[in-house]
């Protein structure tokens, strides 16, 4: 796994490599990575990219897209819990 830092404050903004052993007699590769969006110094959002390279299919493709829980969604499901 390889590590992208940005050189300012050395914060890690992105990480790509690939899983040494094969999970599975289907997939050729399963290739990964990593941005990590910043704001002021804290990750806004973390992106990651799955490519898994599979014998009979073709390439399939997974992007999971994380981002904080925000106070305004959070807020009003406590309120009604609170009832």
């Amino acid at each position: 796994m390889r590590t992208l830092a940005r050189q300012q404050d050395r914060h890690a903004v992105g990480e790509s490599g690939y899983l040494a052993k094969s999970p599975s007699v289907f997939l050729k590769r399963v290739n990964l990575t990593r941005e990590n969006e910043l704001h002021n110094g804290s990750i806004e959002a973390r992106i990651t990219h799955i490519v898994a390279e599979t014998r009979l299919v073709g390439p399939a493709r997974l992007v999971i897209v994380e981002r904080p829980a925000s106070n305004e969604l959070v807020a009003p499901r406590a309120a009604e819990e609170r009832k």
